[in-house]
């Protein structure tokens, strides 16, 4: 059973457990959608070629290394059913879908547990023993890490590879939050990204659903190594985006100015609540691991998990559960950023919810 966050019962509650930023459409877009509502008689492209093309020019990546997807979840299934992987192995906690993508199509999956007290802090020789050990063919990290909210460093990510020392040794990370995190880190991970996916047999994920707040029209893109995108094309279903969907990512790409704003929205709301997180956490009722995205992950400790839950469910919030991420209980919880109205009553609603 799939399980992810997003709350759809009462309209009085406010959803903590999806991280897509508070938005609002521009009129310049809304006019977009409205201006082609006729092109909907029509069937979209098959690949989405001109999107791909208007892509390629303002990432600066070659059009035969980029792939567009019906949401990112898309392409984890269509790179588990397409490459070939004898053994994966996947840094955890993190997205379940990619344990579940491969499973269903009978790879073997190894998981490599992260200390949650420093999970971007790798012992990077002993990953390596273990990828050799286990004769594994594909790595699986998410960057920023969901649900820690924890960066790799680029650096790290690259000394695996060279410790591993085989060339046909794949590496799968899911960029699905990099625009919430620090810009320089931003330039400093795509620059080293695009330099590996020369000499490497890498497949980056990234989606539109986070940055944009557009989880309705799932629109999900890979960059990858020409040899993996070639290998998806072979078996990716004609028409998989939406007429909309393709309208829309050449004008996202054009918007500099949102993620610029969804940035400065994320650090200074990520530092509001990570300020009563931590005040929370100095009176030993939860553990806060701070995230560097757009969502902190908590262990409640001062009061049972679930009833914790039902008294924030109670006072108008609603949080997403770990239960079903490897090596979380149900004491945890990933709380995503909101505005600052909403996330001051959700930090004095669990202030009332975690007294004994």
């Amino acid at each position: 059973m799939n399980f992810h966050g997003g709350y759809h019962g009462d309209a009085a509650l406010i959803d903590f457990s999806v991280n897509i930023p508070p938005t609002v459409y521009d009129e310049a877009y809304q006019k977009l959608l409205i201006d082609h509502i006729g092109d909907l008689i029509k069937y979209p492209a098959l690949s989405g070629e001109t999107t791909i093309e208007s892509m390629s020019k303002v990432l600066g990546y070659d059009m035969q290394q980029l792939i567009l997807g019906n949401g990112a979840t898309e392409l984890i299934y269509l790179y588990a059913r397409t490459v070939t992987i004898k053994n994966a192995l996947i840094l955890e906690p993190t997205f379940t879908e990619y344990r579940r993508a491969l499973m269903t199509h009978g790879i073997p999956v190894v998981s490599y547990p992260l200390d949650l007290e420093a999970p971007e802090k790798i012992n990077i020789a002993a990953l390596a023993d273990c990828i050799i050990d286990n004769d594994i063919d594909l790595l699986v990290l998410c960057n920023p890490n969901n649900p820690t909210g924890h960066l790799y460093a680029p650096e790290d990510i690259e000394a695996i590879l060279k410790l591993v020392g085989r060339r046909d040794f794949k590496l799968f990370i899911d960029e699905s939050f990099i625009d919430f995190v620090d810009e320089a880190y931003q330039r400093k991970n795509a620059a080293k990204m695009k330099a590996l996916l020369c000499d490497y047999p890498i497949f980056l994920l990234r989606s539109m659903t986070k940055t944009y707040a557009v989880p309705g029209l799932r629109i999900g893109y890979g960059i990858g190594h020409p040899s993996i995108i070639t290998s998806l094309y072979r078996y990716k279903e004609p028409w998989s985006l939406n007429t909309f969907a393709l309208l829309s990512i050449p004008y996202f790409l054009e918007q500099s100015k949102q993620k610029e704003n969804v940035n400065a929205w994320c650090k200074t709301e990520s530092q509001f609540v990570a300020e009563g997180l931590a005040a929370y956490e100095s009176a030993g009722k939860i553990r806060f691991y701070r995230g560097c995205a757009n969502y902190h992950l908590i262990e409640v400790k001062s009061v049972d998990g679930n009833s914790f839950f039902q008294r924030m469910l109670e006072a108008g919030c609603f949080l997403r559960t770990c239960n079903d991420f490897e090596g979380l209980g149900n004491g945890y919880f990933r709380i995503a950023l909101r505005t600052r109205s909403e996330n001051k009553k959700m930090l004095d609603a669990m202030a009332i919810a975690l007294e004994a």
